[in-house]
């Protein structure tokens, strides 16, 4: 490899690492939130350890390469609702908060697990081509309702409340204290579009993100003097970033077997859905570079990285489609 090869693959990398943590720092903040808020720490480091085994094990062994992998929008957006119905339950029964956060981070592990398992199945028999005949209405719907979820789910780790149908449970939207936050998080998402335009595509994410950063910092303490104002535009103090072990977890005897098992459909959700998402993925990157893929083989390695990451306690990932089109984007060979 060259010298110049190798640079542009360094940059693309730094590049991709960027947003590959704003990703996971965004989703460890929609799972948890509310009542298990202070597993932030914890959740941010099972979803780094994911990305980082996915990643790894994708990149080296994917037939659609450069590649990239991780944790995806929609399987976390049902991550999400997994963790609110094992904080739920646990709640119910007077468990505390530490013990809660136990059990949801031992729930993503096992449906990583799944996940795993399922993939490498679907793989190992050869069965990945029949899932190209999934209806498109039924892939608008998958991926309008998680769309749906990732919405509300921002709105919620803006205002730290569940958001209802009932009218009530959206005045928070309208009071000075959300208000503002909630309208910069829609200038963001609006920016990212409009800075496509005006940067190379790959660039987009990273820049707003980092221009973003810099800004509301400078706001916040440069003319906002309340202290209490000023805290409600950050996250809690999530103490020390720390892996943690699902095999110390199970051997606490802290792990409530029957809550997992009564939230089995979220964590048949989860695997389900990222099978369905990695599909999307891998088909959406054969049209992008015009070139196929070995789908079972996608499907076997896909699934191998996450029965390594559940094991490391990693949530689970797959085939990036935005982070293989960024790595080609930015240069990577």
């Amino acid at each position: 490899m060259d010298l110049p090869t190798l640079g542009r693959d360094a940059l693309a990398g730094v590049i991709s690492a960027i947003v590959q943590i704003a990703y996971c720092i965004s989703f460890s903040a929609l799972i948890f939130q509310g009542a298990i808020a202070s597993g932030f720490s914890l959740g941010l480091a099972a979803l780094i350890m994911g990305t980082v085994v996915t990643g790894l094990i994708v990149a080296l062994t994917s037939t659609l390469s450069p590649a990239d992998a991780g944790p995806d929008t929609p399987a976390v957006a049902v991550m999400s609702v997994l963790a609110g119905s094992i904080a739920a339950a646990l709640a119910a029964k007077g468990a505390s908060t530490q013990a809660i956060i136990l059990n949801v981070l031992v729930g993503i592990s096992v449906s990583t697990l799944f996940t795993g398992f399922l993939l490498f199945g679907l793989g190992a028999l050869r069965l990945g081509q029949w899932l190209r005949f999934i209806p498109y209405p039924v892939i608008a719907g998958f991926l309008a309702a998680s769309g749906w979820l990732l919405i509300t789910g921002g709105v919620e780790v803006v205002t730290q409340s569940n958001l209802t149908l009932a009218p009530a449970s959206w005045a928070l939207l309208y009071s000075s204290t959300y208000g503002p936050q909630i309208l910069v998080g829609l200038v963001f998402a609006v920016a990212i579009v409009f800075l496509r335009r005006l940067v190379p595509a790959y660039l987009a994410l990273p820049v707003a993100f980092v221009g973003f950063l810099v800004i509301v910092n400078i706001v916040l303490f440069g003319f906002i003097h309340d202290e209490a104002v000023r805290n409600a535009w950050f996250l809690p103090s999530i103490g020390k970033l720390t892996l943690w072990w699902p095999i110390s977890a199970v051997m606490q005897h802290e792990v409530d077997w029957g809550v997992l098992a009564a939230s089995s459909a979220e964590i048949g959700a989860v695997c389900g859905i990222t099978a369905i998402s990695m599909l999307l993925d891998v088909s959406s990157l054969e049209v992008a570079r015009q070139k196929s893929a070995d789908l079972d083989r996608e499907f076997r390695t896909n699934g191998f990285a996450n029965i390594i990451a559940a094991v490391l306690g990693g949530a689970g990932g797959n085939l990036s489609l935005n982070g293989a089109i960024l790595l080609e984007e930015s240069g990577a060979a």
